[in-house]
């Protein structure tokens, strides 16, 4: 961080009784909200074609998973925090499912001398692995396999 950032971090108990604390970036968190729904659209909608109608939920599931990540993180209730990570995962790996759909539609509809047609499939799997390496970078401080700080610098 630069002196001009502005920073607003959480700090949170890990565990009952813990007495060390993870840290939270919660901007981070805001800015995901916006920024991957646009991601999302870009990738669905520009490059790979799909209608509105298709990319509107996988944009509405993440949203709702993004968030629960969030809020499984601020809180203190340890079994709680674990199920909302679960139902987070459960959500990601549905928005993953539709990521397939959209690239197996995409190359059944896609005419084969479309323009950067490979680079277009390539976009998808790109995307959806970010999503998946940044899903395992958020599970790792939990157990404090990492530390927030080794997070932090992951995600900057």
């Amino acid at each position: 961080s630069t002196a001009g950032d502005v920073v607003f971090v959480h700090a949170v108990p890990r565990a009952y009784g813990d007495s060390r604390c993870g840290f939270v970036h919660t901007f981070r968190y805001l800015a995901w909200c916006i920024d991957v729904p646009m991601l999302m659209a870009m990738v669905g909608c520009s490059a790979l074609g799909r209608p509105w109608k298709e990319v509107r939920r996988p944009i509405l599931v993440t949203e709702v998973y993004m968030i629960l990540c969030w809020v499984a993180l601020v809180l203190n209730n340890l079994p709680l925090r674990w199920l909302l990570i679960f139902v987070s995962f459960m959500l990601f790996f549905w928005t993953l499912w539709d990521f397939a759909k959209w690239a197996k539609e995409f190359r059944r509809v896609a005419p084969a001398e479309l323009p950067s047609r490979p680079e277009r499939l390539a976009l998808i799997v790109l995307l959806g692995s970010a999503f998946t390496l940044y899903g395992i970078v958020y599970l790792l401080p939990i157990p404090g396999w990492i530390s927030a700080t080794m997070e932090n610098k992951f995600y900057c």
